[in-house]
């Protein structure tokens, strides 16, 4: 059987978007960044859990830890403050994949 493992990405404080100053996506993810979506503005699709929405369930799960505020807000652009409060809600989107 088959068993996919949960992945943490450090990929820095990057602004991620369409325009000329952002970049679309991590440049780590550019091999599997065609398993998961990106919305109508160009922006990839982070769910509340910071959970990439993917094409198909058979996609891994992968989650941001920030760089999401084109889904989260700009409170989450970056600040320290929210890493504890990320981590957990990240956990609990692993144990609901049941990859925790």
């Amino acid at each position: 059987m088959d068993r996919a493992y949960p992945v943490g990405l450090a990929t820095g404080f990057r602004v991620l978007g369409p325009n000329p100053h952002q970049e679309p996506y991590p440049a780590l993810l550019g091999g599997v960044i065609g398993r998961f979506r990106f919305d109508f503005d160009g922006y990839v699709t982070v769910e509340p859990d910071y959970r990439l929405r993917p094409h198909a369930d058979s996609a891994p799960p992968l989650f941001l830890s920030g760089l999401c505020e084109s889904s989260h807000g700009i409170g989450d652009a970056g600040s320290f403050s929210l890493l504890p409060l990320r981590a957990v809600t990240i956990l609990g989107g692993l144990r609901k994949q049941g990859t925790a």
